[in-house]
């Protein structure tokens, strides 16, 4: 009997020595044959652009490249146009000042013949006469702002001030009086909607004392 719990004895042993002595093969080998199966994977393939998908500007042709730039540029001008025009009023009040003794000055040399003439438009059947004053041709020569050049006063054409967009003229760079033409709208034969129309009629009203800046 005892020489049979000998044997039982070893056996048990023996079979808690291969049990472990597999776990710790087990325990080995697992993460090895995880490393081969990592290596042997085939890569993940690229993925592909969706539809609406904005795609990189690396992967742009150099046409594209040009439109995205040139698009870029457009924007950023007209920001700049917008903040210029926020201060357009402002700069044009300084020029009417500026110019405002010039502009007082052809309404003061001509407003005897003005009120003649409005006076003769209201004897006429049609009630109204040509203006003498423009030659009928409804404007007068010179621009009173622009001194005939026919450019903006604060930027002297170049459409900007100090690298920024010039808020007077908002990057034109035109008079805007004359709109470039050297010869500015005859305040005396303006009709109410502000068309120049070269004729004086009898109810013409007085023209404005102060230079126009809208």
């Amino acid at each position: 009997m005892k020489r049979y719990f000998q044997i039982l004895g070893m056996g048990l042993v023996g079979g808690l020595l291969l049990i472990m002595l597999s776990g710790r093969i087990s325990f080995k080998t697992e993460p090895e044959r995880l490393a081969r199966m990592a290596q042997t994977a085939p890569a993940p393939a690229a993925s592909e652009s969706t539809p609406g998908e904005v795609p990189l500007l690396g992967k742009l042709d150099e046409k594209g490249l040009t439109r995205v730039k040139e698009l870029e540029r457009m924007a950023s001008e007209k920001r700049q146009r917008d903040e210029a025009a926020k201060k357009t009023h402002e700069y044009r009040v300084q020029v009417q000042i500026y110019k405002g003794a010039a502009w007082k000055g052809v309404l003061l040399t001509n407003r005897q013949k003005f009120e003649a003439l409005r006076a003769q438009a209201a004897q006429s059947p049609d009630q109204k006469v040509p203006c003498a004053i423009c030659d009928g041709k409804g404007v007068l020569d010179p621009c009173v702002v622009c001194d005939r050049t026919g450019k903006c006063p604060t930027c002297e054409g170049t459409g900007k001030v100090f690298d920024e967009v010039c808020p007077t003229c908002v990057g034109t760079g035109k008079c805007f009086l004359c709109f470039g033409l050297g010869k500015m709208p005859c305040p005396f034969c303006l009709s109410p909607d502000g068309k120049e129309e070269g004729a004086i009629t009898a109810g013409a009203p007085d023209p404005p004392m102060d230079l126009p800046i809208n």
